[in-house]
Protein backbone atom coordinates (compact mmCIF):
# COMPACT_ATOMS: atom_id res chain seq x y z
CA UNK A 1 0.00 0.00 0.00
CA UNK A 2 2.79 2.20 0.84
CA UNK A 3 4.65 1.85 -2.66
CA UNK A 4 1.25 2.13 -4.48
CA UNK A 5 0.63 5.65 -2.75
CA UNK A 6 3.89 6.79 -3.15
CA UNK A 7 3.55 6.28 -6.93
CA UNK A 8 0.40 7.78 -7.08
CA UNK A 9 2.19 11.33 -5.17
CA UNK A 10 4.95 10.79 -7.79
CA UNK A 11 2.23 10.58 -10.89
CA UNK A 12 0.76 13.84 -9.06
CA UNK A 13 3.67 16.22 -9.15
CA UNK A 14 4.01 18.99 -11.87
CA UNK A 15 6.58 21.57 -11.77
CA UNK A 16 3.93 24.03 -10.00
CA UNK A 17 3.42 21.79 -7.11
CA UNK A 18 7.78 21.60 -6.66
CA UNK A 19 8.55 24.65 -4.30
CA UNK A 20 11.61 26.40 -5.33
CA UNK A 21 14.69 25.13 -4.50
CA UNK A 22 18.37 27.06 -3.59
CA UNK A 23 20.84 26.43 -6.04
CA UNK A 24 22.50 24.00 -4.19
CA UNK A 25 19.79 21.42 -4.76
CA UNK A 26 19.53 21.95 -8.31
CA UNK A 27 20.89 18.54 -8.65
CA UNK A 28 18.36 16.87 -6.90
CA UNK A 29 15.34 18.88 -8.38
CA UNK A 30 16.45 17.14 -11.90
CA UNK A 31 16.44 13.71 -10.39
CA UNK A 32 12.73 14.35 -9.03
CA UNK A 33 11.66 15.86 -12.10
CA UNK A 34 13.42 13.06 -14.45
CA UNK A 35 11.50 10.05 -11.32
CA UNK A 36 8.31 11.43 -11.54
CA UNK A 37 6.60 10.46 -14.97
CA UNK A 38 4.24 13.26 -16.23
CA UNK A 39 1.71 10.79 -17.07
CA UNK A 40 -0.49 8.87 -14.13
CA UNK A 41 -0.70 6.03 -16.81
CA UNK A 42 2.77 5.02 -16.65
CA UNK A 43 2.97 4.25 -13.29
CA UNK A 44 0.29 1.78 -12.83
CA UNK A 45 1.73 -0.91 -15.50
CA UNK A 46 1.77 -3.67 -12.98
CA UNK A 47 0.31 -6.73 -14.39
CA UNK A 48 -0.44 -5.53 -17.91
CA UNK A 49 1.45 -6.85 -21.18
CA UNK A 50 2.74 -4.54 -23.70
CA UNK A 51 0.79 -5.13 -27.14
CA UNK A 52 3.17 -5.54 -30.31
CA UNK A 53 4.22 -3.24 -31.62
CA UNK A 54 2.20 -3.26 -35.59
CA UNK A 55 4.72 -3.21 -38.56
CA UNK A 56 4.43 -1.06 -40.66
CA UNK A 57 2.93 -1.62 -44.47
CA UNK A 58 5.22 -1.57 -46.98
CA UNK A 59 5.00 0.49 -50.47
CA UNK A 60 2.39 -1.51 -52.80
CA UNK A 61 5.14 -1.36 -55.53
CA UNK A 62 7.17 -3.37 -53.62
CA UNK A 63 5.46 -6.54 -54.79
CA UNK A 64 5.09 -5.51 -58.33
CA UNK A 65 7.15 -8.73 -59.80
CA UNK A 66 6.07 -11.25 -57.13
CA UNK A 67 4.47 -14.07 -59.48
CA UNK A 68 2.49 -17.19 -57.08
CA UNK A 69 3.36 -20.56 -58.34
CA UNK A 70 1.37 -22.33 -60.47
CA UNK A 71 -1.56 -24.70 -59.21
CA UNK A 72 -0.92 -28.69 -59.20
CA UNK A 73 -2.31 -30.50 -56.64
CA UNK A 74 -5.45 -28.65 -55.52
CA UNK A 75 -7.05 -27.05 -59.40
CA UNK A 76 -10.63 -26.21 -56.89
CA UNK A 77 -9.10 -23.85 -54.20
CA UNK A 78 -6.41 -21.85 -54.57
CA UNK A 79 -6.50 -21.04 -50.67
CA UNK A 80 -5.43 -25.05 -50.52
CA UNK A 81 -3.46 -25.19 -53.38
CA UNK A 82 -0.91 -22.46 -51.96
CA UNK A 83 -0.42 -24.57 -49.00
CA UNK A 84 2.13 -27.20 -48.43
CA UNK A 85 0.51 -30.87 -49.48
CA UNK A 86 0.93 -33.69 -47.50
CA UNK A 87 3.61 -36.24 -48.05
CA UNK A 88 2.46 -40.04 -47.53
CA UNK A 89 4.58 -41.68 -45.16
CA UNK A 90 5.26 -44.76 -47.26
CA UNK A 91 6.35 -43.83 -51.25
CA UNK A 92 3.88 -44.94 -53.98
CA UNK A 93 5.70 -47.72 -55.83
CA UNK A 94 4.66 -48.37 -59.51
CA UNK A 95 4.70 -51.65 -61.38
CA UNK A 96 8.41 -52.13 -62.21
CA UNK A 97 9.09 -53.06 -58.99
CA UNK A 98 8.19 -56.50 -57.64
CA UNK A 99 4.53 -56.15 -55.85
CA UNK A 100 4.34 -56.31 -52.32
CA UNK A 101 8.01 -56.43 -51.45
CA UNK A 102 9.75 -52.46 -51.19
CA UNK A 103 13.19 -52.31 -52.15
CA UNK A 104 15.86 -52.06 -49.18
CA UNK A 105 18.11 -49.21 -50.09
CA UNK A 106 21.63 -48.60 -48.52
CA UNK A 107 22.55 -45.91 -46.57
CA UNK A 108 24.27 -44.05 -49.30
CA UNK A 109 25.56 -41.15 -47.02
CA UNK A 110 27.37 -39.52 -50.20
CA UNK A 111 23.40 -38.57 -50.92
CA UNK A 112 24.29 -35.77 -48.11
CA UNK A 113 28.01 -35.13 -48.40
CA UNK A 114 28.52 -32.30 -50.09
CA UNK A 115 27.41 -29.28 -51.39
CA UNK A 116 23.98 -28.70 -53.28
CA UNK A 117 24.55 -27.36 -57.00
CA UNK A 118 20.78 -27.64 -58.46
CA UNK A 119 18.37 -26.32 -55.65
CA UNK A 120 20.71 -23.46 -53.64
CA UNK A 121 18.85 -20.87 -54.96
CA UNK A 122 15.22 -19.10 -54.25
CA UNK A 123 13.06 -19.36 -57.35
CA UNK A 124 11.04 -16.51 -56.56
CA UNK A 125 13.56 -14.45 -54.99
CA UNK A 126 11.90 -13.99 -51.45
CA UNK A 127 12.14 -16.12 -48.14
CA UNK A 128 13.18 -19.68 -47.17
CA UNK A 129 14.99 -22.36 -45.45
CA UNK A 130 18.14 -23.82 -46.11
CA UNK A 131 20.14 -26.42 -44.77
CA UNK A 132 23.61 -25.53 -43.42
CA UNK A 133 24.51 -29.49 -43.52
CA UNK A 134 23.78 -32.59 -44.63
CA UNK A 135 20.98 -34.61 -42.96
CA UNK A 136 17.77 -37.08 -43.29
CA UNK A 137 14.45 -35.82 -43.36
CA UNK A 138 11.82 -37.90 -41.75
CA UNK A 139 7.97 -37.97 -41.88
CA UNK A 140 7.40 -36.34 -39.06
CA UNK A 141 9.88 -33.53 -40.08
CA UNK A 142 7.68 -32.56 -43.04
CA UNK A 143 4.55 -32.70 -40.85
CA UNK A 144 6.18 -29.81 -38.67
CA UNK A 145 6.44 -28.18 -41.48
CA UNK A 146 3.38 -28.66 -43.24
CA UNK A 147 1.33 -27.87 -39.51
CA UNK A 148 3.15 -24.54 -38.56
CA UNK A 149 3.10 -22.90 -42.10
CA UNK A 150 -0.49 -23.82 -43.00
CA UNK A 151 -1.38 -22.55 -39.43
CA UNK A 152 0.56 -19.40 -39.09
CA UNK A 153 0.67 -17.98 -42.62
CA UNK A 154 -2.33 -16.04 -44.28
CA UNK A 155 -2.34 -17.74 -47.97
CA UNK A 156 -4.37 -15.42 -49.12
CA UNK A 157 -1.74 -13.15 -49.84
CA UNK A 158 1.31 -15.64 -49.40
CA UNK A 159 2.38 -19.28 -50.29
CA UNK A 160 4.62 -22.07 -49.40
CA UNK A 161 6.50 -24.57 -51.42
CA UNK A 162 8.38 -27.90 -50.98
CA UNK A 163 11.81 -27.19 -52.60
CA UNK A 164 12.88 -30.98 -51.69
CA UNK A 165 11.60 -34.41 -52.90
CA UNK A 166 9.00 -36.71 -50.93
CA UNK A 167 9.72 -39.60 -48.66
CA UNK A 168 11.68 -42.36 -51.11
CA UNK A 169 14.71 -44.02 -49.66
CA UNK A 170 14.08 -46.76 -46.98
CA UNK A 171 15.63 -46.95 -43.55
CA UNK A 172 16.02 -50.54 -42.76
CA UNK A 173 16.15 -51.68 -39.04
CA UNK A 174 16.45 -54.92 -37.04
CA UNK A 175 14.73 -55.44 -33.53
CA UNK A 176 16.57 -54.18 -30.45
CA UNK A 177 18.85 -57.44 -28.84
CA UNK A 178 18.71 -59.37 -32.44
CA UNK A 179 21.97 -60.72 -33.50
CA UNK A 180 23.38 -60.24 -36.34
CA UNK A 181 23.40 -61.93 -39.47
CA UNK A 182 20.29 -63.67 -41.38
CA UNK A 183 20.37 -60.62 -44.00
CA UNK A 184 19.35 -57.15 -44.27
CA UNK A 185 16.40 -55.99 -42.13
CA UNK A 186 13.06 -54.92 -42.40
CA UNK A 187 11.92 -51.35 -43.44
CA UNK A 188 11.24 -49.30 -40.68
CA UNK A 189 10.64 -46.23 -42.46
CA UNK A 190 11.44 -43.79 -45.65
CA UNK A 191 13.69 -40.72 -45.55
CA UNK A 192 14.97 -38.11 -47.80
CA UNK A 193 18.17 -37.04 -48.22
CA UNK A 194 19.61 -33.09 -48.09
CA UNK A 195 22.85 -31.72 -48.78
CA UNK A 196 24.20 -28.47 -47.67
CA UNK A 197 23.06 -25.66 -48.77
CA UNK A 198 19.58 -26.76 -50.59
CA UNK A 199 16.59 -25.01 -49.68
CA UNK A 200 14.14 -26.87 -47.81
CA UNK A 201 11.20 -24.80 -48.38
CA UNK A 202 10.45 -21.12 -49.95
CA UNK A 203 7.59 -18.75 -48.62
CA UNK A 204 6.65 -16.02 -50.62
CA UNK A 205 3.60 -13.08 -51.80
CA UNK A 206 2.59 -10.27 -50.65
CA UNK A 207 4.40 -10.04 -47.28
CA UNK A 208 7.76 -8.59 -45.65
CA UNK A 209 10.68 -11.00 -44.07
CA UNK A 210 9.87 -9.15 -40.93
CA UNK A 211 6.73 -11.18 -40.99
CA UNK A 212 8.14 -14.42 -41.88
CA UNK A 213 11.16 -14.47 -40.27
CA UNK A 214 9.77 -15.49 -36.80
CA UNK A 215 8.22 -18.90 -38.28
CA UNK A 216 11.05 -19.51 -40.36
CA UNK A 217 13.51 -19.25 -37.96
CA UNK A 218 11.63 -21.46 -35.55
CA UNK A 219 11.30 -24.44 -38.18
CA UNK A 220 14.79 -23.99 -38.98
CA UNK A 221 16.03 -25.37 -35.39
CA UNK A 222 13.63 -28.26 -35.51
CA UNK A 223 15.07 -29.75 -38.55
CA UNK A 224 17.65 -32.83 -37.44
CA UNK A 225 20.76 -30.46 -39.07
CA UNK A 226 22.02 -27.13 -39.01
CA UNK A 227 19.25 -24.85 -40.89
CA UNK A 228 18.33 -20.81 -41.17
CA UNK A 229 16.01 -18.53 -42.11
CA UNK A 230 17.25 -16.67 -45.15
CA UNK A 231 15.95 -14.00 -47.46
CA UNK A 232 17.09 -13.33 -51.13
CA UNK A 233 18.94 -10.16 -50.89
CA UNK A 234 20.68 -11.46 -47.63
CA UNK A 235 22.07 -14.65 -49.62
CA UNK A 236 23.29 -12.39 -52.27
CA UNK A 237 25.33 -10.20 -49.47
CA UNK A 238 26.63 -13.33 -47.88
CA UNK A 239 28.41 -14.41 -51.12
CA UNK A 240 30.01 -11.09 -51.06
CA UNK A 241 30.86 -11.15 -48.22
CA UNK A 242 32.52 -13.87 -48.70
CA UNK A 243 34.45 -12.90 -51.43
CA UNK A 244 35.70 -9.77 -49.94
CA UNK A 245 36.73 -11.96 -47.35
CA UNK A 246 39.01 -14.67 -49.64
CA UNK A 247 40.53 -11.49 -51.81
CA UNK A 248 41.59 -9.50 -48.12
CA UNK A 249 42.88 -12.37 -47.17
CA UNK A 250 46.95 -12.10 -46.49
CA UNK A 251 47.94 -15.25 -45.01
CA UNK A 252 49.01 -17.29 -47.72
CA UNK A 253 48.89 -20.85 -45.31
CA UNK A 254 45.41 -21.47 -46.25
CA UNK A 255 44.15 -25.40 -45.88
CA UNK A 256 43.49 -25.18 -49.83
CA UNK A 257 47.34 -23.98 -50.33
CA UNK A 258 48.81 -26.84 -47.38
CA UNK A 259 46.13 -29.33 -49.27
CA UNK A 260 48.03 -28.31 -52.63
CA UNK A 261 51.70 -28.85 -51.56
CA UNK A 262 51.31 -31.78 -49.21
CA UNK A 263 52.93 -30.03 -46.27
CA UNK A 264 53.96 -31.90 -43.49
CA UNK A 265 52.79 -34.93 -45.68
CA UNK A 266 48.93 -33.93 -44.78
CA UNK A 267 47.85 -36.80 -47.69
CA UNK A 268 48.16 -39.22 -45.80
CA UNK A 269 45.63 -38.22 -43.21
CA UNK A 270 43.65 -36.84 -45.72
CA UNK A 271 40.48 -37.85 -47.40
CA UNK A 272 39.70 -38.08 -50.92
CA UNK A 273 36.70 -35.65 -49.89
CA UNK A 274 38.61 -33.11 -48.11
CA UNK A 275 40.75 -32.48 -51.12
CA UNK A 276 38.00 -31.98 -53.11
CA UNK A 277 36.38 -29.41 -50.84
CA UNK A 278 39.38 -28.09 -48.96
CA UNK A 279 38.05 -29.13 -45.97
CA UNK A 280 34.66 -27.92 -46.05
CA UNK A 281 30.99 -30.10 -45.73
CA UNK A 282 32.43 -32.40 -43.51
Amino acid sequence: MACRSLCSMASRLTLSSIPALPASHHTTSLLVLTLAPSTPSLTHTRGKRSKPLALPAPHPGLWKDVEFPEVTHNKEDYIEARKLPEFPKVPLYTDWHRPGKPPKHMRRIINIRGPELIHNELIHKQFGIVAEQGGFLEHKHFEVLRNVLNKKLDFKRMFAQYRVDPLYQSWTKKSVGMKMGGGKGSVHHYVTPVKAERIIVEVGGHCTYEEVYKTLNGLAGVMPFKAKAVCHDHMGQDVQRQKRLEAANINPFTLEYCIKYNMTGCWQSMHYYDYVWKGKYT
